[in-house]
């Protein structure tokens, strides 16, 4: 399902329409047989609506925004325990199969087994408590929400705002960021990379080429930041549970490592991606989206 603004299309019908996609594609999701699969895509299709929203915030007014977000991430806190799980086993894996000439062949195995306990724990929790059912219920209801949006004006009037103010918000996490680098502070930011990289795909097509190296750059800025925060995760988990330095040590000293590579490479791609000034930012996509209009 394409996930951009069509030339011809009113804001207000591409907006409903690319809502009301994005909750068929969640609900067909958990249709799949790989149950943890389907909790990341319903995850991926609940950020894209959230970014949606966000574009138009101003348009539909904050009741209706507040509404539509407080539904949609209480169908995304239901899926969070599953896939925090699963994220730090994978980050375990992906840590030290990168360093694997550091550790033994068998690295960490009391780790492995706690982490691979508990998502066994936690699916089962999960479909214990029939969560899916419930999960459709919310995800319905949201879809009820987005569904009739109305938007008060059109053009670029309507998403102008919601971009520009969500390009600051990212200027203003890096800036955190680079005062106070804490894990917290990485993860904030990359709540807005995340949400700017979905709102630049959406209008992508009105200039494929500059549009799409800065997706493209943005995605990847998200990926370093999301492994950051993966393996804050795994820290955070190994320290509630192994209070012996010599099981958690190692693995804490791999991880500290890793994010001494991961922040500087995310630092420097920041810069990049969030170097140009808000108001030049603003103007330069407003010129993209009226020359793509009058095409």
């Amino acid at each position: 399902m394409a996930f951009h603004f069509k030339r011809k299309e009113p804001v207000a019908g591409a907006v409903r329409r690319l809502c009301r996609r994005r909750i068929e594609a969640a609900l067909k999701s958990l249709r799949a047989r790989n149950r943890v699969k389907a909790v990341h895509n319903v995850r991926r299709e609940i950020k894209k609506l959230r970014a949606i929203l966000w574009l138009v915030r101003g348009e539909i007014g904050k009741g209706t925004y507040r509404r539509s977000a407080n539904t949609l991430r209480a169908a995304a806190d239901r899926l969070t325990p599953v896939r925090d799980a699963h994220i730090r086993l994978q980050a375990f894996e992906a840590l030290t199969t990168q360093y694997k000439r550091w550790v033994p062949a068998r690295p960490f195995p009391e780790i492995k087994r706690a982490l691979r306990r508990n998502c066994r724990m936690v699916e089962r929790t999960y479909f214990k408590n029939h969560s899916v059912g419930k999960l459709k219920k919310i995800l319905r209801k949201a879809g009820r929400q987005v569904g009739g949006l109305k938007i008060k004006t059109d053009g670029w009037a309507a998403i102008a705002p919601g971009l520009e103010k969500g390009y600051r918000r990212g200027r203003a996490a890096l800036a955190m960021v680079r005062a106070v680098p804490t894990s917290e502070h990485f993860h904030d930011w990359r709540k807005r990379v995340k949400e700017l990289w979905h709102q630049v795909c959406l209008l992508r097509p009105m200039r494929p080429k500059e549009l799409g190296v800065a997706a493209d750059e943005l995605e990847s800025l998200g990926e370093l930041l999301g492994d950051d925060h993966d393996l804050f995760m795994l820290k955070e988990f190994i320290a509630g549970r192994f209070k012996s330095g010599e099981v958690a040590g190692g693995l804490g000293e791999l991880i500290r490592t890793r994010q001494q590579k991961l922040r500087p490479a995310a630092l420097e791609l920041g810069v990049r991606c969030y170097g140009e000034d808000p108001d030049v930012f603003h103007r330069r996509l407003g010129n993209y989206w009226h020359r793509w209009r009058r095409e």
